[in-house]
């Protein structure tokens, strides 16, 4: 079990990873990104809950402590696990452009169709999905404090990312607020 969720992982990461490289702003390289992404705090929190998660998945399937069984905690940890991925894959799909730091490339478009008819920030919620999800499944410390970190980032980094798309866009940005909740639908 512990192996199928780091797989998990690593599918869930492939859509970012391939629009990383089809960039469309050379003049920023993804290394210089990644160095200054380091001072903006949400980043941080994801820099560090994502390796506190794998670390703590891998240590519990090397020491065989993931329970191998289907219970009903592995289910939930397993669809919510299944659900991110899906919800990070319609997201790519739908819209764009992406960017590690809370900026816009030269072409931007203002996403409101798919999953962000749905939610503002739905890469984010793929993510605390993720972390949720590796939590109930396999909790520990270092997963439990990886998916706090996670949601607690990506908060964080959906504000960075309203502040931008609201001095981008004005009016448009703010009506689409009102409409759509930031992570949870109805909710918040």
């Amino acid at each position: 079990m512990g192996w199928l969720l780091l797989a998990l992982h690593l599918v869930f990461w492939s859509p970012m990873i391939l629009r990383i490289a089809r960039r469309k702003t050379p003049e920023t390289t993804i290394v210089d990104e990644l160095k200054s992404s380091y001072r903006i705090p949400g980043l941080l929190m994801y820099w560090l809950g994502n390796p506190l998660i794998w670390i703590g998945l891998a240590t519990r399937a090397w020491t065989s402590s993931v329970d191998p069984a289907f219970t009903v905690p592995a289910l939930i940890g397993l669809v919510l696990q299944v659900v991110a991925i899906g919800l990070m894959f319609w997201a790519f799909a739908v819209h764009r452009s992406w960017n590690i730091e809370p900026r816009l490339e030269p072409d931007h478009q203002l996403c409101i169709i798919g999953p962000y008819g749905l939610v503002r920030h739905p890469i984010y919620v793929a993510f605390d999905l993720l972390g949720l999800g590796a939590a109930i499944l396999a909790p520990g410390p270092a997963v439990i404090l990886g998916a706090l970190l996670l949601i607690i980032g990506g908060d964080l980094r959906a504000r960075a990312e309203e502040t931008v798309l609201t001095e981008a866009f004005g009016d448009h940005y703010r009506t689409y607020m009102r409409r759509v909740n930031r992570a949870i639908p109805g909710v918040y």
